[in-house]
């Protein structure tokens, strides 16, 4: 989207500026919902049901490092943790508490020792992927809407136009 002569981008706005956005088209924020949430989801499902970690009660203990299962963790921490490091310095402002935000939630979804922290981090992680990809959808849905105005609009031609007669009602011929 262009205002004025400058690009922006999703992740340079304010998270009240991406909802924003996002209400206009909530199509976006729902699919950003689907795909944002889908990668901390299946962290926490993977994880926890997959046996990868758990609490015995003095620590937290993880599977082999050889399990399969762990490249799936690690495909959906990609995924996800990009979106809440850029969200997050946007809303903070600050790299530091960017990383030290993100990190928190991430490993507090895989390596709580509670799980009301594992699941007060999904919930954290859904909302913020849903934001951070619903402002990006929300705005590539209005840049696309003006490309197809603009395609939509009459091409000028150089040919005269050709005005048609204007006659007075009731007149004869």
């Amino acid at each position: 989207m262009f205002i004025g002569t400058q690009s922006i981008d999703a992740s340079q706005l304010g998270p009240v500026a991406q909802l924003r956005l996002a209400r206009h088209s909530p199509i976006s924020l729902i699919l950003g919902a689907l795909i944002g949430g889908a990668a901390p989801v299946t962290n926490f499902v993977t994880v926890h049901c997959g046996n990868l970690a758990w609490f015995d009660g003095q620590a937290v203990r993880f599977a082999r490092w050889d399990n399969p299962l762990w490249l799936m963790v690690a495909g959906s921490f990609l995924l996800s943790s990009k979106s809440v490091l850029l969200w997050a310095r946007s809303t903070l402002g600050d790299w530091w508490c960017a990383v030290g935000l993100a990190l928190m939630l991430e490993s507090a979804l895989v390596m709580a020792p509670h799980p009301a922290l594992g699941w007060g981090a999904l919930i954290f992680l859904i909302a913020i992927n849903a934001l951070a990809y619903g402002g990006r959808n929300a705005l590539r849905d209005l840049r696309d809407r003006a490309t197809v105005e603009a395609a939509r609009a009459p091409a000028h031609s150089l040919e005269p136009r050709v005005e048609p007669e204007l006659r007075a009602p009731c007149a004869g011929p």
